[in-house]
């Protein structure tokens, strides 16, 4: 006869207490007054949600007006029905934003107080693309190395990464945290401020976790576009939000690294000069970000195949790169298998409608691709080879002109 299980009460406990989400708030605000004040209007929504008892709030708020940091999660009060603000003790005390440190021991306050099933983390702040997010009165920002350290020394595993700051939708982004982290929402250019959409946005998002608390990471991922884009539509034009796989990026890494065989195809090299114009033709005309520093993955490719066909180039070599080109738009997007790219969905406003979800560092200036490309911590370098010694070959290129911008 099978003997009943024992159940310890602290086990039984720990369950009865477990979350199904606890979703931790990395607030920068101290930088300028507009910062601090949507940042502290979002952290108003959450003290009004009905979080009890599923859903875990956990929030470290940096704010200009004091230069001190709250760090706290939400309990709920039955005497004023209302949640309360649990302030860890110390706090509030000074924290830079900008330090692995300061992000652990949110997590840790987070994993001690609010445990969970899932975990999903929102940074909120400016961002920079993998240099940087988060900064702390406009100085010192998170390195994507120190966000994984953060996650890592924490001793946990992130279901959800959500940036809700300027360009972090990047190839580069992702695969510096990846390893931590599944499931991540971004965008690729800016993130509006100081409009009602930047607040809504999260009281939204929150509702819908607190109404559907079982959702999975991929799906809660898809659910932070669809509620971006429907709090921005009609107001911002130039907007882009994206879901991405992060486990499935290595692979538009290994697909984009077969592009150079392209331009070896004809042994001869009879068209290797043709090819590189079109490869720099292609750069000049594609969707970029960041002070045109990074550009859509995706919109490359399209626009580096689209030359090749309408060239004069041989049909042989043609038809080998369409079997190069389209594998790297299927790992990043295909809409015949939305479960096959990385980028599972991708929303825009009406002056983005060429962004894809994910893009890459690819400056117009060579002095500034040779120099990132060299990098050896470079994980594109460390991943592509071949990719990076063509980009930099077309940066040294005589014809490199074409990559600069028009400087006063």
């Amino acid at each position: 006869m099978v003997q009943p299980k024992e159940y310890k009460i602290e086990d039984i406990l720990a369950h009865l207490l477990t979350k199904k989400w606890t979703l931790m708030y990395y607030m920068s605000g101290e930088n300028e007054r507009w910062m601090e004040s949507d940042l502290a209007e979002v952290a108003g929504h959450l003290d009004e949600a009905d979080i009890f008892p599923e859903i875990g709030v956990v929030v470290m708020f940096d704010r200009r007006s004091t230069g001190m940091a709250e760090l706290y999660y939400l309990d709920w009060d039955p005497l004023t029905r209302r949640n309360k603000r649990v302030m860890k003790k110390g706090f509030p005390a000074p924290r830079n934003m900008g330090e692995s440190d300061t992000l652990r021991e949110l997590i840790e306050y987070a994993k001690e107080n609010c445990p969970a099933e899932r975990y999903a983390l929102m940074i909120l702040g400016h961002g920079s693309s993998f240099m940087g997010v988060a900064h702390d009165n406009l100085k010192d920002a998170l390195s994507m190395r120190e966000i994984a350290s953060a996650i890592r020394d924490a001793g946990i595993h992130l279901d959800l990464i959500v940036f809700d700051a300027c360009s972090m939708a990047s190839l580069e982004v992702g695969l510096l945290i990846k390893d931590y982290v599944d499931y991540m929402a971004a965008s690729e250019d800016t993130v509006s401020g100081g409009v009602p959409a930047a607040h809504l946005f999260h009281k939204e998002l929150i509702s819908e976790i607190i109404n559907n608390p079982d959702v999975n990471p991929a799906d809660l991922s898809k659910k932070v576009v669809e509620v971006y884009d429907r709090t921005h539509k009609g107001l911002s034009n130039d907007y882009t939000f994206s879901a991405i796989n992060l486990l499935k990026l290595s692979d538009v890494l290994d697909k984009l690294d077969h592009i150079p065989e392209i331009f070896s195809f004809d042994p001869l090299l009879e068209n290797y000069d043709k090819l590189v114009e079109i490869f720099i033709k292609a750069r000049k005309n594609v969707c970029e970000y960041f002070r045109g520093r990074m550009i859509d993955i995706y919109d490359f490719v399209s626009t580096f195949e689209k030359l090749l066909m309408e060239s004069n180039i041989d049909s042989l070599t043609k038809d080998f790169g369409k079997e190069i080109l389209t594998p790297v738009k299927q790992a990043i997007e295909d809409p015949s298998d939305p479960n096959r790219g990385a980028v599972m969905m991708s929303r825009s406003g009406p002056y983005r409608r060429r962004s894809h979800g994910l893009d890459i560092y690819f400056p117009k200036k060579p002095d500034q691709i040779i120099k990132y490309y060299e990098k050896a911590t470079n994980p594109i370098r460390q991943m592509a080879p071949k990719w990076t010694e063509l980009v930099i070959k077309c940066a040294s290129n005589e014809k490199r002109f074409l990559f600069l911008i028009s400087l006063p």
